[in-house]
């Protein structure tokens, strides 16, 4: 930075100094304004610098920067000619600093001068015109050897496979996305067509952690303890029973009861064990009595409560030895 003094017009130096020194002696209440004027001496091409005009006084309304006029200082290029100000206050002299900054840029190497600068100050009820002094400002340009020949900053890279593909990807991953969406929707329509086809189940139904039989004859007997139908609770012990017939017919026979109607597992029953023939029978009795009290309000007789479970039961405990049916 470089800190140029003020002289007041028509007024020396010097005869400044004692005027402020004179005032100091006397105890003048209103002290001299302190001005000053900053640049950078020197800089590369197309730096970017900054005129700064300080003033440091007691009220910062006392002061007028100047607006500047580009065609007085050829070779600098300003961003702006109207300042952009800073304030600030010391509480220890009581005084106020405004900097008032003018940004530019030179882009020929050289030594550039920057004309005084006129500032406004009013003093005393008078406005007093101050000049700056004048700035040099020294531009320089970087060593360029003209006689080697013109070759890149840095090597050309080469660009890979994976570099291109994920290029590729990133550019258009909407339409790709939207490829992958139909790919996986139609493997997942084949699937579905071809499973519906064979008459299989779409999911398969996840094996239970125990056996199968031992599951549904746990269940039949927590049912039993339950008491429903006992407590006219007929259309929830049937939901109960037919569930557990379900899960045991999807674990151990491997078909989709659960997903089923009653008369699709009677139809499936038959057509993968033609030779059960009376058991098969006997579940559908169970599944048509419990169809009526579910969607038809039937009520059926104490004995037949008692018939399905003990065919239900009946037809899990063959699959398995030394099982007797709840009392």
């Amino acid at each position: 930075m470089t800190a140029v003094s003020f002289f007041k017009r028509r007024i020396s130096h010097a005869g400044l100094w004692l005027i402020a020194a004179a005032c100091i002696g006397l105890g003048r209440a209103n002290a001299a304004p302190s001005l000053r004027v900053f640049c950078d001496s020197a800089a590369w091409i197309g730096d970017s610098l900054s005129l700064k005009l300080q003033y440091e006084g007691t009220d910062p309304r006392h002061v007028l920067f100047p607006i500047l006029d580009p065609q007085a200082y050829p070779g600098l290029e300003f961003f702006s000619t109207t300042p952009t100000y800073d304030t600030a206050y010391d509480k220890t002299t009581g005084l106020f600093r405004l900097r008032a900054s003018y940004p530019f840029a030179i882009y020929t190497a050289g030594t550039y001068a920057i004309p005084p600068v006129s500032f406004r100050v009013l003093e005393d009820g008078q406005i007093l015109i101050y000049d700056t002094d004048t700035l040099w400002v020294n531009i320089y340009e970087p060593d360029v050897d003209f006689e080697q020949d013109i070759r890149d900053i840095k090597p050309i890279h080469q660009v890979s496979v994976w570099e291109r593909m994920a290029d590729y990807i990133r550019r258009h991953y909407v339409w790709i996305s939207a490829l992958l969406l139909a790919l996986i929707a139609a493997v997942f329509g084949w699937y579905y067509w071809r499973r519906k086809r064979r008459n299989l189940p779409v999911f398969s139904a996840p094996k239970p952690v125990i056996p199968p039989v031992d599951l549904a004859l746990a269940n039949l007997k927590a049912l039993k303890e339950k008491q429903l139908w006992q407590h006219n609770r007929v259309k929830e012990y049937y939901t109960e029973l037919t569930e557990i017939l379900r899960v045991f017919l999807a674990g151990e026979y491997h078909i989709a009861a659960i997903e089923m109607t009653s008369d699709e597992c009677i139809e499936n029953l038959r057509q993968q064990y033609p030779d059960r023939k009376d058991d098969i029978r006997r579940l559908e009795t169970v599944f048509r009595t419990a169809d009526l009290v579910k969607f038809a309000k039937s009520e059926p007789q104490p004995s037949e409560h008692e018939d399905c479970f003990r065919t239900v039961w009946q037809f899990v405990a063959q699959h398995k030895t030394s099982t007797h049916e709840p009392e």
